[in-house]
């Protein structure tokens, strides 16, 4: 039996391309049998229509049967690709002519923003300082995602919150509680709880009002719980405890604390009830002007948010120093209010809600985050204010980490392994959406050759990628590929997992059956054979020239099987049965020769002898050596003066021995042939007659 290596898909044109289609064919990926360039982290979308061109000086146009779409004054020609024709295939046909400079594929690209209809939007400087707008390219909030906000109350009915004329809202009221009247919801009477929720989840593109950081895209965005612990600019501290246990009971993976507070017991271990169960806490740093952050953003385990202005600088009133996690707009900043409108306000507790929307995005894409990575992530993609010196760790006391960077923290939780779940002989992974400045390092579990060439290889080709390939028997069975993700002040960003196997090999049996008024049979291999294949490989007939095939596997592994019955044989065709590349998987190639079996198939007019080392094949002129019910059918036969006679191999098809003669007799010395069965082809008046022989 004979195996080939199935090609990855970027290597699928010969190695002649010119050195742009060679470029792309190195970026191009399969999914879900849709072809894709990958680029800078992005998968593009070849354009299967159209090719684009360019002609060498000396040379003459030929489309090779496609068709002139366009071209311009600088010499570039866009060609559809013929009906019935592969793009890839067809890129190669124009490539390989030698005629053009240029030839490429084609991709759609995307517009790099998200357009909103809300109407005050552009009141929303914040959503630019923070790069919200570039964000909602990958993520827009989902309401899976449940954020608490711990204040005086959420007005339901204000139409960028909750029903409006688009019939849906961004708040469960049901789930939040009213600690001022002991009820699950009242009307809010102070409008700080109703500003805060609009910059986590107003309604997006919904065409009313402003914009949420995660307020969905016309749609439900995260949902917001509503935790009344005040009525008006104070707070009741002896309630705050037991408003984050039931935000946390209730769902929240988010709590925003836009508040501050004298730290007690009861609310230190609230908050490490709340983190233990993989909540996150992001609390206001305070607006006293002074370098002391407030309580419960001093916890270590909340998230401390100060305040900027529209300059980028701190503002004056924000509370900065030892502790603070990161800084966004809080003055001067815009968002909902009670009495269905809304108003310009200044504080720490507008920042803080930035952050807490923030988070959302990143669990709305990344479900599995945890919290450290979370923080993480805020600290290193903050964006570095100008105006401030950070340390090496990137930090400064004025503004933390730096400003929040939406966009870059939601690619950073968007980032993941990319390739396939089951290796075959190798397989070569990547990280989506990996920044230029971080660096991968890449580990196994259960790996038997960690960091060496035979199992495990990285930084092939570049640092984020790897490869894996199968090391002789070892397995890898639901093993863990992990890609930790370091920015570049050594900070641990993400540690992503894929759960990866090996396929195994399972032996199967391949069973041949054909029917017809001329037997033909398989030559290389034998009626019953066994072949080694990749376990979830696609099985199918590498030529229409077989009849029925069934395979019978040795062991219990799923197989899928396509047959192609009822065709019409050609006598002595090469062909094969073949496995098809699926998930990068092994291809083997089993090649076959047709024949004619013996009795009653073979008519006795040709006598074969073989002994000693000669092989003597006689035609046979007297038709009464022949029985008599034979003599109608052969008896024009008798009068045939060529006849063509081929032998070949029976083990690999090779041809041995080929002539045409007259004679009634031919003898061939065998005594340097391979020991073996052959198969004697013999051509006489247009019909064909085989007969295996054993030298």
């Amino acid at each position: 039996m004979k195996k080939i290596i199935t090609l990855v898909i970027a290597t699928i044109f010969a190695m002649a391309c010119q050195a742009q289609l060679k470029e792309q064919n190195q970026k191009l990926v399969r999914q879900n049998d849709t072809l894709y360039i990958r680029e800078n982290g992005s998968n593009y979308k070849v354009d299967t229509q159209t090719i684009t061109v360019k002609l060498k000086e000396d040379k003459t146009l030929d489309m090779k049967g496609g068709s002139e779409i366009r071209r311009n004054k600088l010499g570039f020609i866009d060609i559809a690709v013929p009906e019935g024709k592969r793009v890839e295939e067809f890129a190669k046909e124009l490539d390989e002519s030698g005629i053009f400079e240029n030839v490429e594929l084609n991709t759609n690209g995307e517009l790099c923003y998200v357009t909103v209809n809300d109407p005050y939007s552009l009141h929303l400087w914040h959503l630019d300082s923070t790069r919200v707008r570039q964000a909602w390219d990958y993520e827009m909030g989902k309401p899976t995602i449940k954020v608490a906000i711990l204040d005086s109350g959420i007005d339901k009915d204000h139409p960028d919150i909750g029903f409006g004329n688009n019939s849906y809202k961004n708040i469960d009221e049901t789930l939040g509680w009213d600690y001022i009247t002991n009820s699950t919801y009242s009307a809010p009477t102070f409008f700080h709880g109703t500003f805060v929720a609009g910059f986590v989840s107003a309604k997006t593109n919904n065409g009313v009002g402003i914009a949420g950081v995660a307020g969905g895209n016309g749609s439900p965005g995260t949902t917001m719980l509503s935790y009344r612990i005040g009525s008006g600019p104070s707070i009741d501290g002896d309630v705050t405890d037991d408003a984050i246990i039931s935000a946390v009971d209730n769902g929240a993976k988010v709590i925003n604390m836009s508040f501050h507070m004298s730290s007690t017991t009861a609310m230190n271990e609230a908050i490490e009830y709340a983190y233990s169960h993989g909540v996150n806490l992001v609390a206001a740093s305070g607006n006293q002007y002074n370098s002391s952050i407030k309580y419960p953003a001093s916890h270590p385990m909340v998230i401390a948010v100060g305040a900027t202005d529209n300059t980028n600088h701190r503002a004056n009133f924000s509370n900065y120093g030892n502790g603070l996690d990161i800084v966004a707009p809080g003055k001067d900043v815009y968002s909902t209010t009670l009495d269905n409108s809304y108003d310009t306000n200044s504080g720490t507790s507008f920042a803080t809600p930035q952050v807490s929307g923030t988070i959302a995005l990143m669990l709305s894409s990344s479900p599995s985050l945890l919290q450290s990575e979370i923080k993480n992530i805020l600290h290193s993609t903050a964006q570095k204010l100008t105006s401030y010196t950070f340390n090496t760790n990137g930090w400064n006391e004025d503004v933390g980490y730096g400003m929040l960077d939406v966009c870059k923290a939601i690619k950073c939780a968007r980032m993941d392994i990319v390739g396939t779940d089951f290796i075959c002989d190798s397989a070569t992974y990547e990280i989506s959406l990996l920044d230029s400045s971080y660096t991968v390092v890449w580990n196994i579990t259960k790996n038997y050759y960690a960091n060496s060439t035979t199992l495990f290889q990285t930084n092939y080709p570049q640092s984020n990628q790897c490869m894996i390939k199968r090391h002789n028997s070892i397995m890898l069975n639901n093993d863990t590929l992990i890609a930790n993700i370091y920015d570049n002040h050594g900070l641990l960003l993400r540690s992503i997992k894929k759960c990866i196997s090996t396929r195994p090999i399972a032996m199967f049996d391949l069973h041949y059956e054909y029917s017809g008024p001329i037997v033909l049979m398989p030559a290389y291999v034998s009626e019953n054979s066994s072949a080694s294949v990749p376990y979830g490989a696609i099985v199918k007939m590498g030529s229409p020239r077989f009849r029925n095939m069934t395979i019978t596997p040795t062991s219990p592994l799923p197989y899928f099987v396509h047959n192609q019955d009822s065709v019409k044989f050609s006598p002595l065709s090469t062909f094969s049965l073949q496995c098809v590349n699926n998930s990068n998987c092994e291809t083997f190639v089993l090649p076959f020769m047709t024949y004619i079996p013996d009795d009653p198939f073979i008519p006795p007019f040709f006598r074969i002898s073989n002994e000693g080392g000669s092989l003597s094949i006689t035609r046979i002129l007297n038709i009464n050596e022949m029985d008599m019910e034979d003599n109608d059918k052969y008896k024009s036969m008798i009068e045939t003066k060529n006849w063509q006679l081929d032998i070949y191999r029976y083990t690999d098809s090779k041809l041995v021995f080929s002539g045409t003669t007259e004679d009634d007799q031919i003898q061939i010395n065998t005594t340097r042939w391979d020991s073996g069965i052959y198969i004697i082809r013999i051509v006489a008046d247009g019909q064909l007659f085989t007969q295996k022989i054993r030298i």
